[in-house]
């Protein structure tokens, strides 16, 4: 019976040495997501260091791109330019549906 006993304990302090991570005691949430930021914002300058900025036809005005992660939980972004949308030229193809349309009278 003592046999038994010793082996129940041996098995919980297994058990308990394979549930605890080595080294992790003193790491801090924080210092982890702090590092993580920094080392996301380091990803993104090094993706983007080789991007032109579009200016507004002044020469030594530009309005860069802006990205800042993590800033109230989302990615903001400020385009340097306004957003409108692009007035692409029809094709062929859609004006041809176009001129269909108008001769059904839709």
């Amino acid at each position: 019976m003592e046999d038994i006993r010793e082996q129940i304990e041996v098995a919980n302090e297994v058990g308990q040495a394979i549930s605890t991570p080595l080294g992790m005691d003193d790491v801090d949430e924080q210092d982890l997501e702090d590092e993580l930021e920094r080392l996301v914002e380091e990803d993104l300058q090094n993706q983007f260091k080789d991007v032109s900025v579009p200016t507004n036809g002044q020469k030594g005005t530009s309005f860069p791109l802006v990205i800042s992660l993590y800033s109230s939980e989302r990615l903001h972004c400020s385009p340097a330019v306004p957003a409108q949308p692009a007035k692409a030229k029809p094709s062929a193809e859609e004006d041809e549906f176009a001129a269909l349309g108008a001769e059904m009278g839709i």
